[in-house]
């Protein structure tokens, strides 16, 4: 738009402010013409109101066409830009939207593998608290039983022990505690060289929010056990009596 400042009604800065303010005209350029509002400050008001640039009067022919030439390939540059925004913006949208459906994809996979896992602690503690069991009747026909049948009972009782301690199992637990907190052991491990086996086992166990009585199990050791394996392993972490260890490993 190429407008004069002086007009009756509403004058050329009065013009600019209300095409501005319009969401679907303020991307036009604008082109003041004046012959009596020449001094610096008058330019600059206009300028900084929103006008492009402005001519003066009398009005040259060939610095008309100038300009005109000049807030064109302007507003062609802005129209680009815009595009280009507009362009990107799409991008990201459907960047984010598919990060949001990987996101959502992954959430359920750990979801899913969370659940075997629980079955899969759930049935190790079962068949280990079956075993105890059995163990435990053994031991008292062990003390009852006659010589002939002592050394088959013992030999019950070595194989359910070896059955309790077995690393093929931990090593399918492992497995699965890995697929679904993937890079605890790794982390914990790197960051703390000195566990040992049995510690990384008891920090999986307390990770998956188990009781000391169901980690006592899944270990084939006794509460009492556990409970001072825990406060081993808070000095292997060099934790302070304020830190809480079930909080600390959740942390990792």
């Amino acid at each position: 738009i190429i407008t004069d400042w002086d007009m009756p009604g509403m004058n050329g800065i009065q013009l600019i402010q209300f095409l501005k303010n319009n969401p679907d005209t303020s991307d036009i350029h604008v082109v003041m013409a004046t012959g009596a509002m020449m001094k610096a400050e008058d330019l600059r008001l206009s300028l900084e109101t929103g006008a492009t640039d402005y001519v003066r009067k009398p009005i040259d022919k060939i610095e008309l066409l100038a300009r005109i030439n000049s807030v064109l390939l302007l507003a062609t540059s802005f129209k680009e830009l815009r595009y280009q925004k507009e362009l990107e913006k799409k991008h990201l949208q459907e960047k984010l939207s598919a990060e949001l459906l990987i996101n959502e994809l992954q959430k359920e996979k750990i979801k899913q593998k969370d659940k075997e896992l629980l079955l899969f602690t759930t049935c190790l503690s079962n068949k280990t608290e079956a075993l105890q069991n059995i163990r435990e009747v053994l031991q008292k026909l062990l003390l009852a039983a006659s010589p002939e049948f002592r050394e088959k009972i013992n030999d019950l009782i070595i194989e359910i022990n070896s059955n309790l301690t077995q690393e093929n199992t931990w090593q399918k637990f492992k497995t699965y505690f890995d697929q679904v907190h993937d890079g605890f052991l790794k982390k914990l491990l790197d960051k703390y060289p000195q566990l040992t086996q049995y510690d990384w086992k008891l920090c999986a166990l307390i990770r998956m929010n188990l009781t000391t009585k169901e980690i006592a199990q899944l270990l084939n050791i006794t509460i009492e056990s556990a409970e001072t394996s825990r406060v081993r392993l808070r000095k292997k972490l060099q934790l302070v009596n304020e830190i809480n260890l079930s909080r600390f490993i959740h942390s990792i």
